[in-house]
């Protein structure tokens, strides 16, 4: 059933996507918004921004599990939660529109859509393109993962509550730095990202090697895991960056301008999702097998 909410929710974003008013929502946002003004800024806040939403969601799907029917109730719930948790924003209509303010010359709305582009683990609002040396291009790999991969991961394995789960992880180190917390709680909420984001990170660097260049990036794989000194849970992102920018590459003699680069990184996520659908679908037959 897992599998079914995946496909339709995936179906069901695609349509919601051409909704301005839906692309720019900010759930996890509004909800630890709305706690801060409720509580205020507490040095435990990170607990109830997590264990709340999560704790909720796990509890209702628990509880419609046990009802006669359980499985079609629970498809509802899934459903809601996954097109809430997924994107929201396009990442190809972010890079078309950042491209067209460029070649108005519209400096600064383009940088405010690279900015955009750019955010992500461990990276402040606001920030460019010299920000920890990513390009835009490698910035389209971990927004993949961040957006679609994890999401769809933590779903397929822990139901509604793992998508809830990494959403609001991946959401709460920003309003952490936004707020001026302790550099503790920083630092807390980055490992948690980190850790959830170690496995999906992997699965999603292998369907980018099986999707482009496999050999290369196989080979770049190895050499990167000696030399990588970032710690388990810092060295999703790099991965993710790294391993996409070596499966994209084609003739070493050719030349490709950056708007192709980014071309061509859509279409390696694109098919890269295919075969992140194709190996869960695998493991959902081999359950029902067994």
């Amino acid at each position: 059933m897992n599998l079914i909410a995946i496909v339709l929710a995936l179906l069901l974003e695609g349509l919601l996507s051409h909704s301005a008013a839906w692309r720019t929502h900010d759930l996890t946002g509004r909800w630890m918004q709305w706690l801060d003004g409720l509580l205020g800024v507490r040095s435990w806040s990170l607990a109830l921004y997590l264990l709340l939403p999560v704790g909720a969601v796990a509890a209702l799907d628990y509880w419609l599990g046990e009802q006669v029917g359980g499985a079609l109730l629970q498809l509802p719930l899934s459903l809601l939660v996954l097109v809430s948790c997924i994107g929201p924003r396009d990442l190809r209509e972010q890079i078309q529109a950042w491209r067209e303010f460029k070649l108005r010359g519209a400096e600064a709305e383009a940088e405010a859509r690279l900015a955009s582009l750019l955010q992500g683990p461990r990276r402040q609002r606001g920030e460019g393109r010299g920000a920890g040396g990513r390009s835009p291009v490698a910035a389209c790999f971990v927004q993949g993962h961040e957006r679609w991969a994890a999401i769809l991961f933590w779903f397929f394995w822990l139901g509604p509550a793992g998508a809830v789960a990494y959403r609001v992880t991946g959401s709460v180190a920003l309003h952490l730095r936004d707020k001026g917390y302790a550099e503790d709680s920083l630092r807390l909420a980055d490992w948690l990202h980190g850790a959830l984001a170690w496995p999906s990170a992997r699965l999603s660097a292998l369907c980018f090697a099986l999707a482009g260049s496999a050999d290369e990036a196989f080979a770049h794989w190895r050499g990167w895991r000696s030399v990588q000194k970032g710690g388990w849970t810092r060295d999703s992102w790099p991965l993710l960056a790294e391993i996409g920018l070596v499966a994209m590459r084609q003739d070493p003699e050719e030349t490709r301008s950056e708007a192709e680069c980014l071309d061509a990184a859509l279409r390696l996520l694109q098919r890269s999702l295919m075969l992140l659908l194709a190996f869960l679908a695998l493991l959902t037959i081999g359950g029902w097998m067994s």
